[in-house]
């Protein structure tokens, strides 16, 4: 798929690949949930043999771990593996959080998705933007808000510290097209949304986060870390410049997470955040429906509230992946997490494609699984698709 700017001289903004579903004559066979965990196994044991895969992956069923493996080093200078325990760098798994957090203020009838940002955010700086574009647009990424990363954010890193230091950076662009006309990914969008969380909560972001998703959800090793402190069990992010050796990446990041990604968590921790939103502990099962159903057609499918809504053989999920800037700012994706469910009966997707599409055809149920990478390497996104990258998915019930 080629994007192209609709202004002259229309140079080609993006370009992707895509799978399409084999035809039938060269289907797959199917594995069995015992041959799947047994090929997952196998390949993260490669993976890491060929250093293409330093990081954690867990796969659950029902709530309860089937596949537990960590593989490389949190710290390779000092010769620290990775364990299950490692808090990683989620990239933009954290506007599954914000996004959240949104819904509960709208479950509670403390806003709604309609309300213009300008309704919260009285003093924002674009008077165009502050009017226009409302809490949907950017959900869905459909208020051209713009993004934050390129020379204003590497020249801003130490004072980046939380949402208004955002607002002040970027608060006086209009935005780049009439919101609600079209689809591009947004990073400011999410900062804003973090910024309306402060307004509305009276607590700051981060507080509002802790107590109300991580807190319930009995995440006890999730937070947005300042870059200065010290965490026990923290993962160093690695990039490789050019073809040389792979280098810590502390000097591309900004003094702590934003509301758009950047936070730091575990495997055990999101099987937590999967299992909390499962059952009801953070938003009823309408809200639910409603943050995770496609809303704009995006690439590979819709993007709902914070959450991606594709199918890929035949199953839907929903969710999010993360990824974080190399110095050439580049980026590439580094986390995952997916929850199936399925039915007594129902056909399991393809086999030979990692923990993310086990299935069981004997019994229904929830499959999880979630995959954290501490290395930022060129192979980290074929890494992860063979992982299953961290996203939930929904096979039965329409969510």
């Amino acid at each position: 798929m080629m994007e192209v700017d609709p202004d002259p001289p229309h140079l080609i903004v993006a370009w992707r690949l895509r799978a399409i579903a084999p035809p039938p004559e060269f289907q797959v066979r199917r594995l069995s949930e015992p041959e799947a965990l047994a090929a997952a196994d196998k390949e993260i044991s490669r993976l890491a043999v060929e250093q293409r895969f330093s990081g954690a992956a867990l796969v659950a069923r029902n709530g309860k771990p089937l596949l537990a493996r960590a593989v490389g080093y949190a710290d390779r200078e000092h010769q620290i593996p990775n364990r299950l325990d490692t808090k990683f760098n989620l990239g933009s798994m954290n506007k599954m959080f914000t996004a959240v957090a949104i819904a509960e203020l709208a479950q509670e009838g403390k806003l709604t998705f309609n309300d213009p940002m300008g309704k919260y955010l009285a003093d924002y700086p674009n008077p165009q933007a502050a009017r226009k574009v409302t809490i949907h647009n950017l959900l869905t990424h459909t208020g051209g808000t713009g993004d934050i990363f390129g020379p204003e954010f590497e020249a801003n890193l130490e004072k980046l510290r939380e949402p208004q230091d955002y607002v002040r950076l970027y608060g006086k662009r209009a935005p780049a097209f009439e919101p609600g006309s079209r689809w591009e990914y947004s990073n400011y969008g999410f900062v804003l949304l973090g910024a309306i969380i402060e307004k509305v909560s009276g607590q700051s972001y981060y507080d509002y986060i802790r107590e109300h998703v991580y807190q319930p959800a009995g995440m006890t090793s999730s937070d947005s870390y300042w870059k200065t402190e010290k965490i026990p069990n923290q993962a160093i992010g690695y990039t490789r410049v050019g073809t040389s050796q792979l280098h810590p990446n502390y000097d591309s990041l900004p003094m702590r997470g934003s509301p758009a990604g950047g936070g730091y968590s575990t495997v055990t921790d999101l099987l937590s955040f999967a299992n909390a939103l499962l059952n009801h502990k953070l938003l009823s099962e309408n809200y639910l429906r409603l943050v995770t159903t496609g809303k704009a057609a995006a690439p590979g499918g819709k993007y709902a509230y914070g959450f991606e809504d594709q199918s890929e053989g035949g199953v839907r999920w929903f969710g999010h992946g993360g990824g974080a800037p190399r110095h050439q700012r580049r980026f590439e994706d580094l986390s995952g997490l997916r929850i199936r469910r399925h039915r007594a009966g129902e056909p399991g997707p393809p086999g030979g494609h990692g923990p993310g599409r086990i299935h069981r055809e004997a019994a229904s149920g929830w499959t999880t699984a979630t995959v954290l990478a501490a290395r930022r390497v060129r192979k980290a996104g074929e890494v992860l698709s063979r992982l299953a990258p961290l996203r939930i998915e929904n096979q039965g019930e329409e969510q």
